[in-house]
């Protein structure tokens, strides 16, 4: 017989444990889902306007509608904070489309020194209807994921659904 107490810790244990199912795969690596991650900003802003502590572009991989990035920084005694943002907020015009993307690191003061390498997932889903406004129907983007630091892109093809 299940006791009332026993009713309500079964009860409360429920949406943590459809959380880790919701956005972790058997081996724990994959990334939430869009609808958790932050969206992508898109913004005519300069590109070196955004720009503001450093950091190392390691990879970058879609699933679906997310973009995960894994970088590396410095840090280790405050709260970072990230933006990733489309600059400028039309496409590039080639076969297919590129948008470039550009991601902004906060380290809020931070100057510690441990070597942090956080995973980012980012909502791309205002790109495809960046898109579609543009182009009145989904296709194919080439996304430019910008590293200052290093001068160079990292690259992935993104197909919206």
């Amino acid at each position: 017989m299940i006791m009332l107490r026993d009713a309500k810790l079964f009860l409360f244990s429920l949406p943590p444990l459809l959380l880790s199912l919701l956005h972790c795969s058997p081996n724990g690596t994959a990334p939430m889902p869009a609808i958790l991650c932050p969206a992508i900003k898109i913004t005519d802003l300069p590109a070196d306007s955004l720009r503001r502590d450093g950091f190392a572009l390691k990879t970058i991989a879609l699933h679906g509608d997310t973009l995960v990035l894994e970088i590396t920084h410095g840090g280790g005694c405050k709260e970072h904070d990230y933006a990733l943002f489309m600059s400028p907020s039309v496409f590039a015009e080639s076969y297919p489309v590129q948008a470039s993307l550009y991601l902004q690191h906060n380290a809020n003061g931070d100057l510690c020194k441990a070597l942090l390498q956080p995973k980012l997932c980012f909502d791309l889903r205002p790109i495809a209807e960046q898109y579609r406004k543009a182009y009145g129907a989904l296709g194919p983007i080439r996304l430019n994921v910008h590293d200052y630091a290093a001068g160079q892109k990292l690259e992935a093809l993104y197909e919206p659904r």
